[in-house]
């Protein structure tokens, strides 16, 4: 999706060649002789393209090649529901990956989570990012052990979080505490977009003991 946002561009530099070879085709006193063919041509250009951008890839603005059933956003609002059934407002979540299902669950999320890898930093001063709302590990972990009520992250997923691959042994240290001190409390898959889904997009839930 973030494509698109180069479309303003594009249409601009588009918009300039045309009129750069229109005029050049004016000026040679060819275009009376061409212009149909060059209109018809470029129509089907736009329709192709439109066609072909709406029925590739799995951006949630084309819905899935028109499954409107299982649309990335559907996914997420699944996701968010199931959450939501398996907490109360007065959990407190620690979610590693996408903070859209706790929102949706309409849930309490450690604040700095909310925008995933984008402030964590991998320094040893956690004071300091206290003080900006940013994280590290060490952090991260203070909340698993004694903050957090209820942890999400998607299956098999925590590998491709920055924060765990800063150091070694890390899921090793994370997965000892949660086994420790939390339960597991229910998963469903397929709750995930698609470009971030990984395998089958399970969405595992723990609820501390």
């Amino acid at each position: 999706a973030h494509s698109f946002y180069l479309a303003p561009f594009l249409i601009i530099s588009v918009s300039g060649t045309i009129n750069l070879i229109y005029k050049h085709l004016e000026e040679k006193n060819v275009w009376e002789s061409v212009k149909f063919p060059v209109s018809i041509f470029l129509i089907i250009i736009v329709l192709f393209s439109t066609i072909s951008t709406g029925l590739s890839g799995p951006d949630i603005i084309f819905f899935n090649h028109f499954d409107y059933k299982d649309t990335d956003l559907n996914r997420v609002k699944q996701g968010g529901e199931y959450l939501k059934s398996l907490t109360s407002p007065e959990d407190k979540m620690l979610v590693i990956g996408m903070p859209h299902h706790a929102l949706m669950a309409e849930r309490y999320e450690f604040p700095p989570l909310i925008n995933t890898d984008i402030i964590y930093y991998n320094i040893d001063d956690s004071e300091i990012l206290k003080r900006y709302k940013f994280y590290n590990f060490d952090i991260l972990l203070k909340w698993l052990k004694n903050e957090a009520t209820i942890v999400v992250f998607q299956k098999d997923d925590l590998k491709n979080s920055t924060a765990f691959q800063d150091g070694e042994g890390r899921i090793e240290t994370f997965e000892k505490i949660l086994n420790e001190k939390y339960e597991f409390a229910g998963s469903i898959e397929n709750v995930y977009p698609r470009k971030y889904t990984v395998a089958d997009g399970i969405m595992n839930i723990y609820r501390r003991k």
